[in-house]
């Protein structure tokens, strides 16, 4: 398929990926629908199973044990595994979009010149890194609480390098922006760190407000 083509072209060869990625002819319903939507869904879709599985189990006893209000109770923990898990799909997308919104409007500030499809294509595709490694880390820490009951020390390890993948796929996004900058947006390397440095200060601030919104939102769910 031609979006996992894609991601792992943007994941282990960054500058020949953006060569590509300029040249292939799309818009913004096909970026978003064809590429974002399926690679930032593997997430959410994995924090949904893992969440699933000890509610399938309460479920069973539930019913096992003649629990009358089983199917109100269980409605309620299966809309607080899924709600979040949906909120952080759509909080992506939402930053993603506006990342490339912001790169459009500051290029003539960095001596690029504005075009939305690019900009956003280089949002996009920089966002790759956080939503494919970031899955990684959710399986490796899948692993460490599965072998923490008869491989404790062994699970410490395995959790402390799903911490580690999380921090690559906070890290490496931001060269994924600077090589897209300069191979789409056509800014000198020199002024490319700037440009980045600022993008990636406004992409902090705006992941910032909407972890906010998505905390009330939760909150708001968890108390019904």
């Amino acid at each position: 398929m031609k979006w996992i083509t894609q991601a792992k072209g943007i994941l282990l060869t960054p500058k020949a990926a953006w060569s590509a990625i300029d040249q292939d002819d799309t818009d913004t319903a096909r970026l978003f629908t064809r590429y974002a939507m399926l690679v930032a869904a593997i997430s959410p879709i994995l924090v949904i199973i893992g969440d699933l599985f000890p509610l399938t189990f309460v479920a069973v006893l539930y019913i096992q044990g003649g629990y009358k209000g089983y199917g109100m109770t269980i409605a309620r923990e299966l809309l607080s595994v899924i709600a979040p898990a949906a909120m952080m799909y759509v909080q992506s997308l939402v930053i993603a979009f506006v990342l490339g919104l912001v790169i459009n409007t500051l290029a003539t500030t960095f001596g690029s010149r504005p075009n939305r499809m690019k900009s956003l294509k280089v949002a996009v595709y920089s966002m790759t890194a956080t939503w494919v490694i970031g899955a990684i880390a959710i399986i490796v820490h899948s692993v460490a609480v599965l072998a923490a009951r008869d491989y404790y020390g062994l699970a410490q390890w395995i959790d402390a390098a799903s911490w580690g993948i999380v921090i690559i796929s906070l890290i490496y996004p931001i060269y994924l922006i600077f090589t897209g900058l300069v191979a789409l947006m056509n800014v000198p390397e020199n002024t490319a760190v700037s440009y980045t440095a600022v993008v990636v200060l406004i992409s902090i601030v705006l992941q910032i407000v909407l972890a906010g919104f998505v905390g009330l939102v939760n909150l708001a769910i968890g108390m019904l």
